[in-house]
C-alpha cells in the first residue's frame, strides 16, 4: 500500500485592497453639535431626537454632540438614517469638569461664574435661583470684573 503525502498546507494571507480604504473626509460626514441645556446623552439616542437633520445624516457619519452648559461630550455613529428619524450609537462619552472662576471665591459668595456654553459664553448666576444676571462674556475674568462692580454698587 502507498503512503499519502499531504502537501503542507499554506494559510492564505489577507491583504486590504485599494478600492477598500480612503480617507474619512470621502467616507463619512463628521457633524458637532450643541445639545441644549437639560439634553440628557439618554435623549440623544432617542431616533426622534434627529427628526429636523435626519434626512442630511448617513450610516456611519460621526456626530460629536456638546453640552451647551459644557458638562459632557459625546460621540455618535449614525446606524440608520431616514427622512425624520436617525438611529444612532454612543461611541463614548466623556463628562466635563465644571469650569468656573477659582480665584476671587470671597467675591462670589451668592453667584457663580460659570461657562454656559458657545451662546450664553461666560456667565454671572445667582445661586439662589439660577437667574442669569450677565452673560456672553469672553472670559471668566471679565465675568468677575463685572460681578465686583455689581457688588460695588449693591452696596451703596
Amino acid at each position: 500500500m502507498s503512503e499519502v503525502i499531504e502537501a503542507p498546507s499554506t494559510k492564505r494571507e489577507v491583504i486590504l485592497n485599494p478600492q477598500d480604504i480612503g480617507l474619512s473626509q470621502h467616507r463619512r460626514q463628521d457633524w458637532v453639535a450643541v445639545a441644549k441645556e437639560g439634553t440628557a446623552v439618554d435623549d440623544l439616542l432617542k431616533p426622534v431626537y434627529w427628526s429636523h437633520m435626519a434626512a442630511r445624516l448617513q450610516p456611519f457619519d460621526r456626530v460629536e454632540v456638546r453640552d451647551e452648559g459644557g458638562r459632557w461630550v459625546v460621540e455618535l455613529m449614525v446606524l440608520r438614517a431616514e427622512r425624520n428619524w436617525a438611529s444612532v450609537t454612543l461611541l463614548f462619552h466623556h463628562d466635563l469638569p465644571k469650569l468656573r472662576a477659582s480665584s476671587d471665591v470671597d467675591t462670589i459668595d451668592d453667584y457663580d461664574v460659570e461657562w454656559g456654553g458657545p451662546h450664553d459664553k461666560w456667565r454671572v448666576t445667582r445661586k439662589s435661583d439660577k437667574h442669569k444676571m450677565q452673560t456672553k462674556f469672553a472670559s471668566q475674568e471679565e465675568g468677575l470684573a463685572w460681578l465686583r462692580q455689581f457688588e460695588a454698587t449693591q452696596r451703596r
